[in-house]
């Protein structure tokens, strides 16, 4: 199981083993939030944005644009079952965005959100 106080990536996990995604966990904050409509909709456009990015090889960052501190804390949780390290940086006008950099443990979970019934935990 991923160890979110572990030290290692700042994801908070570990680094990818051989052994594959058998320790992939989603935060149960995530798992909770699958549960409302609206947020499983912004869930899953956060979910194929980062696809998309671990899948193009010629990028290494993505910034996501200003937003609550609600949806931070949960692209937070999804960049960490992605293997993603996920900086927050403060922006001169105040407000803060998160930046996703892609790292060599990055991947795509076997259990992908989208594929998960609303409220079940891979």
């Amino acid at each position: 199981m991923l160890d979110p106080f572990s030290s290692g990536p700042s994801t908070g996990g570990n680094p990818v083993s051989d052994e594959g995604d058998n320790d992939a966990v989603l935060d149960p904050i995530v798992t909770e939030a699958i549960t409302n409509e609206r947020d499983r909709t912004m869930i899953l456009q956060f979910e194929s944005r980062i696809e998309a990015f671990i899948e193009d090889k010629s990028r290494v960052r993505l910034s996501f644009p200003p937003m609550s501190s609600y949806h931070r804390l949960i692209l937070h949780k999804i960049a960490e079952y992605y293997r993603i390290d996920h900086p927050s940086q403060l922006l001169p006008d105040g407000k803060r965005q998160i930046v996703l950099l892609k790292q060599i443990y990055s991947r795509v979970p076997q259990v992908r959100i989208c594929d998960m019934e609303s409220g079940v935990s891979p």
